[in-house]
């Protein structure tokens, strides 16, 4: 098991790893805009009661940089093992 079905199911778990990674960073984020003190949806829900826009930009941008940074790297990882496995 460990030699045959292990490596060839490795790359289907971790496109299931990848795809989960952008749900959980959703759920995070939703959670601390409603029912947290402190975090990147705290700070988003303050700035947008305040109007502030330049913070407002400044979270979304700092949220879309660490989705894409991180989705660029499992991405590449995916590829490497759907490419080892095939």
């Amino acid at each position: 098991a460990r030699s045959i079905i292990l490596p060839s199911a490795l790359p289907e778990i971790f496109t299931g790893i990848r795809v989960s990674f952008s749900l959980t960073l959703i759920g995070t984020l939703l959670g601390e805009m409603f029912g947290s003190q402190r975090g990147l949806g705290y700070l988003l829900m303050t700035a947008i009661g305040l109007q502030n826009v330049r913070m407002i930009m400044a979270v979304t941008l700092l949220l879309v940089l660490f989705a894409a940074s991180v989705s660029i790297a499992l991405i590449a990882v995916d590829r490497r093992l759907h490419r080892f496995a095939g």
